[in-house]
């Protein structure tokens, strides 16, 4: 009975992930950051997917999002960086 249930829940959860290969580059870029563990794998590869045919505006879009992010407080600890 409880595999039985199991095995619903975990159908029941697929019907409803999220389908990233139908967004555009601007909706998956809204959306890092907030993407459940189970979908990481689906996002990432929509993203590799998208990003050759992605405008320069696009691109230039998610490089400035990526530097920062890179500038958080987990670079604060870094070796030589805040004496």
């Amino acid at each position: 009975m409880k595999k039985t249930l199991l095995a619903l829940a975990l159908l029941g959860s697929m019907a409803y992930a999220a389908d990233y290969s139908s967004m555009s580059v601007t909706d998956l870029q809204s959306l890092r950051g907030t993407v459940p563990t189970e979908d990481k794998a689906a996002f990432q590869s929509a993203m590799q997917s998208k990003m050759p045919t992605a405008t320069a505006d696009e691109r230039a879009a998610m490089k400035q999002s990526k530097s920062g992010a890179a500038n958080g407080s987990g670079n604060k600890y870094q070796k030589g960086r805040n004496k």
